[in-house]
């Protein structure tokens, strides 16, 4: 059983979603989508195990929602309208920083955030961001107020600072940010925890460290907050340094 102090506590939505037992599912790899959440928001559902039933319709139903998935995500304060990931060219603006764990990018999509990285310099990031958008027409400038705000973040990781954040991803990747984006600030989950959580398979746990290589919304969501059994965690795009400097300053708050 996981450690429910690791999880904020309300149980109120427990019955309601049918989650206070696992409902078991199987993923698979990722798949290119994406759905937009709040920063600092927090995810509806609660408790230390958490379910995910592929094509859930009986949570469906309580929830309005298509799928178990989307009673996840759901909650009181979160904006759930659609953001799909386009097909072809399409805008995304981009802005630059600095912070006390170096040189970070910011990046915005229809009015939402949908990356920021760290970096050496500007030129690496902007490099990272064509790697991760290559249908995009980049364009500098126009975002300095989420620039602000992520610097805000960095420096202090569990501020709300009320900005949308747009994951891609599918199901999987969607309900393994959620899981993390619930854990308390400051503590740390194994990936093999997280895939329990969600009631994935033992054998989706590479799948969860894959979510955590491949991150491109650093602070955004809490990877950080991913560890394995020894204390490390190799899979954490940013770097050690990086990711034990945000749960010391989470743990300090």
């Amino acid at each position: 059983m996981l450690a429910s102090s690791k999880f904020r506590k309300d149980n109120s939505d427990d019955d309601l979603l049918g989650l206070t037992a696992p409902l078991h599912g199987t993923y698979g790899p990722p798949k290119a989508s994406r759905k937009p959440h709040s920063l600092g928001a927090r995810p509806a559902w609660t408790g230390a195990s958490v379910a995910y039933q592929a094509r859930g319709a009986r949570v469906a139903r309580m929830v309005g929602g298509s799928g178990a998935v989307n009673a996840v995500l759901k909650s009181r304060t979160l904006d759930h309208a659609s953001h799909p990931a386009k097909d072809g060219l399409h805008d995304i603006a981009y802005g630059c920083g600095r912070s006390s764990l170096g040189d970070f990018l910011v990046a915005m999509d229809d009015n939402a955030v949908c990356a920021v990285l760290f970096g050496d310099d500007q030129a690496s990031l902007l490099d990272d961001l064509r790697a991760a958008f290559p249908s995009g027409k980049l364009t500098p400038g126009g975002c300095s107020f989420a620039v602000d705000a992520i610097a805000h973040l960095i420096e202090r990781p569990c501020a709300r600072i009320g900005l949308t954040v747009s994951m891609r991803g599918g199901e999987f990747e969607q309900m393994v940010g959620a899981a993390l984006r619930h854990t308390r600030p400051g503590t740390t989950i194994t990936p093999d925890c997280v895939a329990a959580m969600i009631g994935a398979a033992s054998a989706s746990v590479p799948y969860v460290r894959a979510c955590a290589a491949a991150d491109i919304l650093a602070v955004a969501v809490p990877f950080h907050r991913l560890e394995e059994r020894d204390g490390t965690s190799p899979a954490y795009r940013w770097g050690e340094e990086r990711r034990r400097a945000l749960l010391a300053r989470e743990a300090a708050i």
